[in-house]
């Protein structure tokens, strides 16, 4: 990755030209989910780390733990 993409990275990724808040940054992710190939892992990968890198450093906490189901019964 060039300097020049990492200074836009993860904002590129996601299809946003600059930092945004929670809110735009979940709707910016959803809208690039909703376009890309279900079969391309690599893809996916790269925009949930987009995703996840942008909310930290938004201030936002990403919890991306998922919940016990044996504990939710």
């Amino acid at each position: 990755m060039s300097t020049e993409q990492a200074a836009k990275w993860p904002w590129s990724v996601l299809g946003m030209s600059e930092k945004g808040d929670q809110r735009a940054i979940k709707l910016a992710y959803a809208t690039r989910l909703k376009t890309m190939d279900r079969e391309d892992a690599d893809a996916f990968q790269g925009l949930r780390q987009a995703r996840t890198a942008a909310l930290a450093m938004s201030g936002g906490a990403v919890n991306q733990a998922r919940p016990n189901m044996a504990q939710l019964a």
